[in-house]
C-alpha cells in the first residue's frame, strides 16, 4: 500500500499544484510550516505540495469527528496530530507539548496558525502561537528547527469553505523564506514578564504571516480570527465532554494517553 505522502505525491499531480520555492528550501532539520487558511481543502493542499512527510496540527474536530467523508479522506491522506483548542488551557499545553515530541523524532509538522477561515478572502489575519511555543521549546530540548512560511493561492469563482470533495480549483502554493527567530527566542528566554513573553512569542508568528499577506498582495489584519467555543473536548472516539467534567484528573489522563499513543503510532511510520 503506498504511504499517505505518496498518495499526497498523486492528489498534487492530479490537482496540478503549483508550487514555488522548493529550490530554497533547506530540510537538514525538522520544520514547522505555517500557512494561510481559506478553506477546509487545505489541510490537504498544504501538506501534498510539501517535498517532505509532515504532521498536520489541526483541530482534533477535524479528526475525530464521525463525518465518514471527511474522516476517511483524512485517515487516507493525512499523518494528523489534534489540537484541542476548545477544553482550556490544560487541554491546550497538552497538546502542544505532545506535538514537540514530533521535532524531537526528527519529524516535521504543518498547522495554520489563524486557527480557522472565514468567507473574507482579502486578509491575512493575525496568527495564534502554538506554532512558536512548540518552536521555542524544541530550541529549550535542544532542537534545532526551522519555521517556513507558506502562502496558499486559491483561485476560485465558487470557494466552497467547507466541501469536503477534492476540487479543480487552480492552486498556487509559494514556500517562502524561512523565519530567523533567534532574535525573539532569545527575548522570550531573558524576559521578565508574562507580557514580554508572548511578545516575543507573538513576533515570530507575526513576521511569518506578514510575509505570507505580503506574497499574496492581501491585507495584514493584526486580529484574531473569532473562534466560536464549542465548550466540551472531543475524544478519540468522537464522543464530547463537558468542558468543565473534561478537568477532572480522569478525563486529562484518557486524553493524554490518546495522544500519547498517536505519537507513538506516527514515529513507528517513519514519515
Amino acid at each position: 500500500m503506498l504511504s499517505k505522502k505518496m498518495e499526497l505525491c498523486k492528489l498534487q499531480k492530479r490537482l496540478k499544484i503549483n508550487i514555488f520555492g522548493i529550490e530554497d528550501l533547506k530540510t537538514d532539520q525538522p520544520i514547522i510550516f505555517v500557512a494561510n487558511h481559506n478553506c477546509l481543502m487545505d489541510i490537504f493542499y498544504l501538506p501534498a505540495s510539501l517535498p517532505i512527510g509532515t504532521v498536520s496540527l489541526i483541530s482534533a474536530r477535524l479528526i475525530y469527528k464521525t463525518l465518514k467523508e471527511r474522516k476517511a479522506m483524512i485517515d487516507n491522506l493525512l499523518y494528523s496530530f489534534p489540537i484541542e483548542a476548545h477544553g482550556g488551557p490544560e487541554y491546550s499545553k497538552m497538546c502542544l507539548n505532545e506535538a514537540l515530541k514530533l521535532l524531537q523524532n526528527n519529524i516535521s509538522v504543518n498547522i495554520f496558525p489563524e486557527g480557522a477561515y472565514i468567507e473574507s478572502s482579502n486578509q491575512i489575519f493575525k496568527g495564534r502561537t502554538g506554532a512558536a511555543r512548540i518552536l521555542y521549546n524544541a530550541k529549550l530540548s535542544g532542537i534545532k528547527a526551522r519555521i517556513v512560511p507558506v502562502a496558499i493561492e486559491i483561485n476560485s469563482k465558487q470557494l466552497n469553505l467547507d466541501g469536503y470533495r477534492i476540487t479543480d480549483d487552480k492552486i498556487n502554493v509559494y514556500i517562502l523564506k524561512e523565519i530567523e527567530y533567534y532574535t525573539y527566542f532569545k527575548k522570550y528566554i531573558t524576559s521578565s514578564t508574562r507580557e514580554e513573553k508572548n511578545i516575543a512569542l507573538h513576533s515570530v508568528i507575526d513576521e511569518a504571516m506578514k510575509a505570507i499577506a505580503l506574497k499574496l498582495n492581501k491585507e495584514y489584519k493584526n486580529e484574531y480570527i473569532k473562534l466560536y467555543p464549542k465548550n466540551n473536548v472531543m475524544f478519540k472516539d468522537g464522543t464530547t465532554v463537558n468542558v468543565y467534567e473534561a478537568q477532572s484528573q480522569y478525563y486529562l489522563d484518557k486524553y493524554n494517553e490518546e495522544l500519547s499513543k498517536r505519537i507513538e503510532d506516527i514515529c513507528k511510520n517513519n514519515i
